[in-house]
C-alpha cells in the first residue's frame, strides 16, 4: 500500500509539473512582444533545483516545493513538505531553501544549481552577516552548501521563471 500512495504522489507531482509547463509556454506565446523572464536550462552535467514556498494562512503553515530537472530540463524528482506555524515570508524561503539542500544532500546529487524567486534569501546566502533566527536558518544553508555541496550554487530567479516550484507548494 505504501509503495502504490509513493507512486500516486509522484505521477500528481508529474502532472503538476507538466501543468505548469504548458501554462508556461502558453503565457510565453501570448505575451511574445514583451520581455519576460523564463526559466533556464542548467549546465552539461549539472541538475537544476527550483525551490518554492507558500504561506496559506488558513492551514497556517508553510508550504515547501523543491523540484529538480536535468541538463536537457526533463523532470527528475520533486517533492513536497510543510512545516507549522505560519513563518513570515523570508523565514518560511529560508526554511525551503535549507529543506531543498538537505533533501539534494540526501539525494548525492551534489553538482546542483538552485534557484529560488527570494531575492531577501538568495543574496543572504553570499552576503549579509548578523544574528537573527533567519541569519541562523541561512548560516545552515552556508554550512552545507560549504561541506557537503561543495558544487552547488544559490540564485535568485524572478517569479515569472519559477513557476514548477511555485505551482508545488500551492494548495489543491
Amino acid at each position: 500500500m505504501h509503495k502504490q500512495n509513493n507512486f500516486t504522489l509522484t505521477m500528481y507531482i508529474y502532472f503538476c509539473w507538466k501543468n505548469a509547463q504548458e501554462v508556461r509556454n502558453q503565457n510565453t506565446n501570448r505575451n511574445s512582444h514583451n520581455v519576460i523572464d523564463t526559466w533556464k536550462k542548467p549546465s552539461p552535467g549539472r541538475f537544476k533545483c527550483n525551490v518554492d514556498a507558500s504561506f496559506p494562512t488558513t492551514l497556517n503553515k508553510v508550504c515547501f516545493g523543491p523540484c529538480i530537472r536535468d541538463a536537457e530540463g526533463n523532470f527528475v524528482i520533486a517533492r513536497t513538505a510543510w512545516t507549522t506555524p505560519l513563518l513570515d515570508v523570508d523565514m518560511g524561503e529560508a526554511m525551503g531553501l535549507l529543506a531543498a539542500l538537505q533533501w539534494v544532500k540526501v539525494l548525492n546529487m551534489v553538482h546542483m544549481d538552485f534557484e529560488t524567486d527570494s531575492k531577501v534569501v538568495a543574496d543572504s546566502i553570499y552576503g549579509n552577516e548578523g544574528v537573527s533566527d533567519f541569519m541562523t536558518i541561512i548560516n545552515d544553508c552556508r554550512h552545507l552548501l560549504s561541506t557537503d555541496l561543495v558544487n552547488s550554487d544559490v540564485k535568485f530567479i524572478r517569479r515569472q521563471a519559477n513557476g514548477v516550484a511555485h505551482s508545488l507548494t500551492t494548495p489543491h
